[in-house]
């Protein structure tokens, strides 16, 4: 062997080095990328239980999410539903403008039902109902029309929340 071999065989060993470390900077970073995605779509989601009945629960907790809700939403997932935070107690009043489904609406004062509107149609661009929360409160869940009587959940019962 000579000099100039010596000098190839270790230029393709760095080279094939290189490589290495350059494919598995890209495996790491990728890894951490997709971390942080899972976690960016976990923490959009909370939870909230009712009865030992746990509903996935996206917060809304802002007045332009709480205005938009679940208004042009095509469905709702089994067990899901969103959670307004109303930030402080009130009576306050929701409406089914562009909705696409049926809603329950469970209306929460600290960590009790305190009122329940069931099976709400789903209205136009023009609703002209809008529906009351009747006590102060200062949360609101919506699930899928019809969730409550099929779960057996009623005014009185408790709520547990695991909030992100």
């Amino acid at each position: 062997m000579n000099f100039l071999t010596i000098n190839n065989e270790k230029l393709r060993i760095k080279n094939i080095i290189r490589l290495l470390v350059f494919f598995i900077a890209i495996i790491l970073l990728g890894a951490c990328a997709v971390k942080e995605q899972v976690q960016t779509v976990d923490d959009k989601y909370s939870k909230v239980s009712i009865n030992n009945i746990d509903i996935l629960v996206e917060v809304v907790d802002t007045a332009e999410t709480r205005r938009l809700g679940l208004s042009y939403r095509e469905e709702l997932d089994k067990n899901a539903g969103m959670l307004f935070d109303m930030q402080t107690r009130a009576m306050t009043s929701f409406w089914m403008k562009e909705m696409k489904f049926s809603l329950d609406i469970i209306w929460i004062d600290g960590d009790t039902i305190m009122n329940i509107s069931k099976n709400l149609p789903p209205a136009g661009s023009q609703p002209g109902i809008s529906y009351s929360s009747e006590f102060l409160i200062d949360y609101v869940l919506e699930v899928d029309g019809g969730f409550c009587e099929e779960n057996n959940i009623n005014i009185g019962d408790k709520v547990i929340f695991d909030i992100n």
